[in-house]
């Protein structure tokens, strides 16, 4: 849940907060964190648990939401995969391959971070995740004029 009364949008992010709680079918939580803002989700007694990591009092609002669409993007990703057969597990076993890989050619120094940081942009997971981010925003938009 979000607690974030020093920032004026402190309202508005509960309600995004509770209409992907709904929409997607998950919990959020709002954990208070100095810097970098980020996100994180995981998959635990089955259900989806996303994280938000930020300055309660000082967070951008279009920033959170962007954390919050991109990290439901994920949660959505992860039920497709289950639809297919796959676990938990198995979702983070090949992200963590794919990651292991590029991290490798990092270290040998025959990609660079730029390109590192394309590769990582292009896997499966990031990219649904973008794409369904770019979705929920514009729903998310929708939703808070109609409030």
């Amino acid at each position: 849940m979000v607690d974030d009364r020093k920032n004026g949008n402190w309202q508005q992010m509960e309600e995004c907060v509770q209409w992907i709680e709904k929409y997607i079918g998950c919990e959020v939580y709002f954990i208070h964190h100095e810097h970098p803002e980020n996100g994180f989700v995981e998959f635990r007694n089955g259900g989806h648990i996303i994280y938000i990591f930020g300055d309660q009092n000082q967070m951008d609002f279009r920033l959170f939401l962007d954390i919050l669409a991109h990290e439901a993007g994920h949660v959505l990703y992860n039920q497709r995969q289950f639809a297919k057969g796959l676990t938990y597990e198995e979702i983070i076993h090949r992200t963590k391959a794919k990651l292991q890989c590029f991290d490798q050619l990092l270290a040998q120094k025959i990609i660079t971070s730029d390109e590192y940081s394309r590769l990582y942009a292009a896997i499966e997971e990031e990219w649904e995740s973008n794409y369904e981010k770019e979705n929920i925003l514009s729903k998310m938009k929708d939703f808070l004029n109609d409030l």
